[in-house]
């Protein structure tokens, strides 16, 4: 079930488990905390930038909202240690 509209969900990454396989976006996948689940995770330092994460993530967060069957779309914090 998604989060109420204009709650983001936010996950902690815990440990980096290498690079998403295809695509040309450089996404990472990352174990998170609380369910320890794998999520493919795109960096905001790569080629893409900042505009086209931010419209993928919302136009996800608009599909969860109508109900469209897929993953969860999440804000995932990476820290430098990882």
């Amino acid at each position: 079930m998604p989060n109420p509209p204009g709650t983001p969900l936010v996950l902690d990454a815990t440990q980096h488990l290498g690079r998403a396989s295809g695509g040309g976006s450089g996404a990472q996948l990352y174990k998170v905390a609380g369910d320890n689940a794998t999520y493919v995770v795109k960096l905001k330092g790569t080629n893409q930038g900042i505009r086209v994460l931010f419209n993928e993530y919302v136009s996800g967060r608009i599909g969860e909202i109508m109900g469209v069957p897929f993953g969860l779309h999440a804000l995932v914090r990476v820290t430098e240690a990882l």
